[in-house]
């Protein structure tokens, strides 16, 4: 409540104001969404923190999903069990944190069938609206910087293949410093942005 000090708004929340971080509007909206709406619901930085983690994983399902493909989903099978599962757990007074229980580990795994995991996940991802949709950017994508982020990873890349690990333990700490995780994979070094 106002009175207590703890009203913020939507904008305060996005821009950092309320948590002294900048959240990424889908964490927020999944962090909204995981409590019953008939509920009182605890609004916390560590909750952003979890949403935000949750999300982080299905952007990483979605894109092993996609590599393992090729980008391209199966034609969607509305019997397919999670989508039956996740389908009764919204018609249960819409329980959002159900349908995400039957979500999450899901997602944790490696499916048999990429191409039909990536078309369940589209249509999931369309009632939920906290993934990145098929054609659509990454979290964090409208950052104007990115350009900048993908230079600097080259460059990490070249200081470490040239063994000037002092250099590259100075771009990694700018990418950090510019909200990023730094990861290194077989195809190089990735940058991705915080979500909270």
């Amino acid at each position: 409540s106002k009175s207590k000090g703890n009203f913020f708004t939507v904008r305060d929340v996005l821009e950092g104001r309320a948590t002294g971080v900048k959240v990424h509007p889908a964490v927020l909206r999944l962090e909204l969404i995981k409590s019953h709406y008939r509920a009182n619901m605890n609004f916390t930085k560590k909750g952003l923190q979890d949403s935000a983690g949750m999300g982080k994983r299905l952007a990483d399902f979605r894109r092993k999903l996609e590599a393992a493909c090729g980008g391209k989903p199966a034609e969607v099978d509305l019997t397919h069990p999670i989508l039956q599962q996740f389908a009764e757990a919204l018609a249960d007074d819409l329980n959002f944190s159900r349908a995400l229980a039957v979500v999450a580990p899901w997602a944790a795994g490696d499916p048999e069938n990429p191409a039909e995991a990536l078309a369940v996940l589209n249509r999931i991802n369309h009632v939920l609206a906290i993934a990145p949709l098929e054609g659509s950017e990454d979290f964090g994508s409208d950052d104007s910087s990115a350009g900048d982020i993908q230079e600097l990873c080259r460059q990490l890349d070249q200081a470490r293949a040239s063994k000037d690990y002092a250099a590259a333990d100075t771009i990694r700490k700018q990418i950090q410093e510019q909200g990023y995780d730094v990861k290194t994979t077989p195809q190089g070094t990735v940058a991705e942005k915080k979500l909270a």
